[in-house]
């Protein structure tokens, strides 16, 4: 998939995020402890080389969904 960056339309470059894991994981935020199942998912980082904003977007951002919640609609 080709992005383009939100602030000034620019092509993206997908980049990789160093962290100690090597891996960003966005994950629901949600009470009850590390123990908690919660709904996650990897993201991939892309930067604008015109204005260096950076982007992260969700692998399977469907996993945040409810379950009644089947297409973007409210």
């Amino acid at each position: 998939m080709h992005r383009h960056c939100g602030v000034c339309g620019e092509s993206l470059v997908k980049v990789w995020v160093n962290s100690a894991s090597g891996t960003i994981i966005v994950a629901e935020s949600k009470r009850g402890g590390p123990f908690t199942n919660r709904k996650s998912s990897a993201v991939d980082a892309y930067l604008c080389p015109k204005c260096g904003r950076v982007e992260l977007f969700a692998q399977n951002p469907k996993v945040f969904m409810d379950a009644n919640h089947h297409d973007g609609q409210a």
